[in-house]
């Protein structure tokens, strides 16, 4: 996260979680999600440079795809549902 923006974009600052032909997106999270809430409940101790545990805890700063794959993991419900827009509050 506060990484300058030079670093930010080398292969070995940037974690890859999954991809699939097959299942939807939906089902890819449930694994990562169950896995965030493990490490929010518990944290994660680490051993750092200086030779003392630091407590790692994790944050999702973006999830990343087109905007069909963005819509499903939103819940959309498309200009059908009661909120069609993730930014305004106009009801349908």
């Amino acid at each position: 996260a506060g990484l300058p923006r030079a670093a930010s974009h080398k292969e070995y600052n940037v974690h890859f979680l999954c991809t699939s032909n097959i299942a939807p997106p939906l089902e890819m999270l449930d694994g990562i999600v169950d896995q965030l809430e493990e490490s929010w409940n518990q944290g994660i101790w680490a051993w750092d440079c200086v030779h003392e545990y630091v407590l790692v805890i994790l944050s999702v700063l973006a999830l990343l795809g087109d905007n069909p794959m963005r819509s499903e993991m939103a819940c959309h419900t498309g200009s059908m549902g009661k909120y069609f827009c993730r930014i305004c509050k106009v009801k349908g």
